[in-house]
């Protein structure tokens, strides 16, 4: 079972956590340890290295040799990882994490294996929108499992159905009730895929039909950023205009040596990652301010929101179960170059602690745009998040890079 889980400075990569991986470095996934970047918690193997989830640190990282070269380097255990502390304890389990959304706290649904799951994200939609609950079981992680979160799902279509018979419209109450009732037996398998078929001219245009049929159902709107942009080309543009995917998919199966086929496939592989500048504009202009919604990307589903103008994605990977202050990841770029860790209340959790470590280095007497270089290069340029070590290795940094004399002794 891989384990997916962000690396510093990187994407979200898969670790194999298993007894098996991990026996030959003699510590194993979710054990936490003492490292030489300080405690820790063991995230699993990759490239025949054991990696490690540092306390604050913005992804994981690697520490070289067996268990003889770890101890040398000083790793040691703190505790054995209780059943469970990351991975679920069994298929169809689900850890959940606490958050404050305004005055109102509740449980998100975290991800436990890389994987599409719109079910986590259509319940997470809901959760954050206070219209449904989920009451985990107790214990050493808190779970829930995949039935209650059928079950919280259907109560909520039925909700949604009765509504339509507020205004007397009674055939239609029935005709909602009698579609959710058929599609009751599908929700189960939206813990895998769905297969979804868009346009890549209108954010929110998806065939109908089939488990898709859940959004609409349970209020809750799917929407995909992979829209072509007029001005690469007007006649792409005109070729893509009023298709969906799969149809376009047909047309380069069967119109392969037409040259605009060729510009068709070149638009596919240079966005494949089912994002466009386009269409992030689109998702801006279109999503009202703190509308919660669902994203299809990259053949995955997350939640996302946006507020003050900007678009931010749930942070889901139970990697982050611990990290109280990281809710939200800004979807600023293309590439999550630019990605940010935000609270549940969109406060920076590096922002404003890069400005109070940089206002700290000022009132020691470093010069201000001195301070918040130094500050950044040692946070956001290695992927480490501020914590209580920032200001001394700030002003290492200042001593190896800058030829500058630090607060004066006299």
């Amino acid at each position: 079972m891989a384990f997916p889980f962000k690396v510093i400075g990187g994407n979200t990569e898969n670790f194999d956590p298993s007894e098996a991986a991990c026996l030959p470095f003699g510590f194993f996934h979710g054990y936490r340890v003492s490292t030489p970047r300080g405690n820790a918690t063991v995230i699993g193997v990759k490239e025949g290295k054991l990696w490690f989830h540092v306390d604050g640190e913005q992804g994981a990282t690697a520490l070289d040799g067996d268990y003889e070269a770890l101890l040398g380097l000083g790793v040691t255990q703190i505790e054995d990882a209780p059943t469970g502390v990351y991975m679920a304890e069994k298929a169809g389990d689900y850890h959940v994490k606490r958050i404050d959304i305004g005055e109102r706290r509740t449980h998100i649904i975290l991800q436990n294996e890389n994987g599409p799951c719109p079910l986590i994200a259509i319940c997470n939609c809901l959760l954050v929108r206070g219209e449904i609950t989920l009451q985990p079981r107790e214990g050493v992680s808190q779970i829930v499992t995949a039935d209650q979160m059928c079950e919280a799902l259907m109560n909520k279509m039925l909700q949604q159905a009765s509504l339509k018979g507020a205004g007397g419209a009674g055939a239609e109450v029935e005709e909602a009730v009698m579609r959710v009732s058929a599609i009751a037996d599908q929700l189960p398998k939206l813990q895998g895929g769905l297969d979804v078929n868009f346009s890549f001219t209108s954010i929110d245009d998806f065939e109908p039909g089939g488990q898709i049929d859940v959004f609409g159902l349970s209020g809750v709107r799917l929407v995909h950023g992979w829209i072509v942009d007029p001005s690469a080309g007007a006649e792409l543009a005109r070729a893509l205009a009023g298709q969906r995917y799969n149809d376009v998919v047909s047309r380069l199966v069967t119109e392969s040596d037409q040259p605009l086929t060729h510009a068709i496939h070149a638009f596919l592989q240079d966005t494949g990652n089912q994002l466009t500048n386009a269409g992030l504009g689109a998702l801006r202009h279109a999503i009202a301010e703190d509308e919660v919604v669902v994203l299809f990307r990259n053949n995955h589903f997350s939640t996302i929101t946006k507020h003050a103008g900007e678009l931010y994605s749930l942070v889901t990977d139970v990697g982050y179960e611990r990290e109280r202050n990281i809710v939200w990841e800004l979807l600023v770029d293309l590439r999550g170059a630019r990605s940010e860790f935000f609270a549940s209340d969109f406060v920076g959790t590096q922002s404003s602690k890069i400005q109070e470590a940089s206002d700290t280095l000022v009132l020691m007497g470093y010069d201000a745009a001195e301070a918040s270089m130094a500050v950044r290069e040692v946070t956001q340029v290695s992927g480490r998040l501020v914590d209580d070590d920032t200001v001394t290795l700030a002003i290492a940094w200042i001593a190896a890079n800058r030829p500058v004399n630090g607060p004066s002794n006299s």
